[in-house]
């Protein structure tokens, strides 16, 4: 065989070379990987906060909802909600209130205040009728009751801020006040019909107690 004649084989290849490739396309790879974690972690983020503020948006529905069912049974049954029909039974009774005052009108505000709380008692009470009209209009207890007397507004007042507290669970003077005797500069309220323990006006300290 001619020695000038070299025989062929393959090219062997470079492994620093392919080193460096591969370490390269590791890097991508890597990169690649963790914008793609990234990326889903803002996106499970963004999910989640959309998912809670969806369910709040929901809950908030629900509840408006609820209520506005609660509020439809009501004027369905009422005619009006319950916070409207308390108004109105407040209204109706200061009417009658203040019929009963009509005749006391030149007392202090106190003591017709106090005259209020003697009729609001004998409602609470097992030996009267059950409602401020039936008290106020039942016959020969009140001097110079009448329903024709005209609905005053400062006796209105006075009558529906009373109404308004025994409403709202707050009985402000003692129950067993079941009497009164007046005058044009006075309001007593009596224990008992004869007499017996007495108090001329409402005062805080009686609430209080």
């Amino acid at each position: 065989m001619d020695e000038n004649v070299k025989v062929w084989e393959p090219n062997k290849p470079h492994r620093g070379l392919d080193m460096k490739k591969f370490a390269k396309q590791n890097r991508d790879i890597v990169r690649n990987l963790i914008i793609m974690l990234v990326v889903v972690l803002v996106s499970c983020l963004i999910v989640r906060g959309r998912t809670i503020a969806k369910m709040k948006v929901e809950m908030q529905i629900a509840v408006l909802n609820a209520t506005q069912e609660t509020t439809a049974r009501l004027r369905e049954e009422y005619g009006v909600d319950a916070a409207e029909a308390e108004a109105l039974t407040i209204a109706e009774e200061a009417k009658s209130l203040a019929k009963m005052l009509y005749p006391m009108q030149y007392n202090t505000d106190n003591g017709l205040k106090s005259a209020c709380w003697c009729a609001i008692n004998r409602v609470d009470s097992r030996w009267y009728p059950d409602t401020i009209d039936e008290v106020c209009s039942q016959e020969s207890q009140w001097m110079g009751w009448s329903d024709s007397n005209p609905v005053v507004e400062r006796l209105y007042n006075i009558a529906y801020q009373a109404l308004a507290q025994w409403h709202s669970g707050i009985h402000a003077i003692g129950s067993d006040f079941l009497y009164l005797e007046w005058n044009s500069k006075e309001i007593t309220l009596r224990s008992t019909y004869e007499g017996g323990y007495g108090c001329h006006y409402w005062y805080e300290e009686d609430w209080n107690s």
